[in-house]
């Protein structure tokens, strides 16, 4: 028997938001094959990665001597993010904090893919610490997620009024 040619893949690109990719989705595409335009729903799974792409079997354009179809693969565009970034399994968002807020500790709020959350910051965090909030990060088809990091940008005061310049002008003379 003589093997049939494969049919070379249909190749489209999808465009999904950061939020989508980090916990999965289901879209609908319009496909175009020999003039007849088709619904197929596509399932992207979560945790995927810009760039990856996504292999639907069968999907694809007709074999111009059978039944048979050619896949379909869908290159994936993922959105940036305003605030937050990915790193591997988890996901990074900036936080500013005072300078006074590093030094004695202080509790801020977070933005997390869901919603926000308050976040301990214990006293001495020093510039770019990393707190970990676990499973806030991206989901994986398996169940598991990565953990949300919070980076800490301690913000310090480019202009002293006069009557703060006294008081940090003591905190240096105590050692500080």
């Amino acid at each position: 028997a003589q093997r049939e040619a494969p049919i070379p893949p249909l190749k489209k690109e999808l465009t999904i938001s950061f939020e989508e990719a980090a916990i999965g989705c289901q879209r609908s595409l319009s496909i175009s094959r020999n003039g007849v335009v088709e619904e197929i729903k596509v399932v992207v799974p979560p945790g995927i990665t810009h760039g990856k792409v996504l292999r639907l079997k069968g999907k694809g354009q007709s074999a111009l001597s059978s039944n048979r179809r050619g896949d379909l693969h869908l290159l994936v565009n993922v959105y940036p993010h305003p605030l937050f970034r990915r790193e591997g399994r988890d996901i990074v968002v900036d936080a500013d904090i005072k300078m006074t807020q590093a030094l004695l500790g202080a509790t801020i709020e977070v933005q997390t893919l869901n919603d926000i959350k308050s976040v301990k910051i214990p006293p001495g965090t020093q510039h770019n610490t990393k707190l970990r909030l676990k499973g806030m990060g991206i989901a994986f088809p398996s169940g598991l997620r990565g953990d949300q990091l919070v980076r800490i940008l301690v913000k310090i005061p480019k202009n002293l009024s006069d009557e703060q310049i006294p008081h940090i002008q003591f905190l240096q003379d105590t050692g500080i």
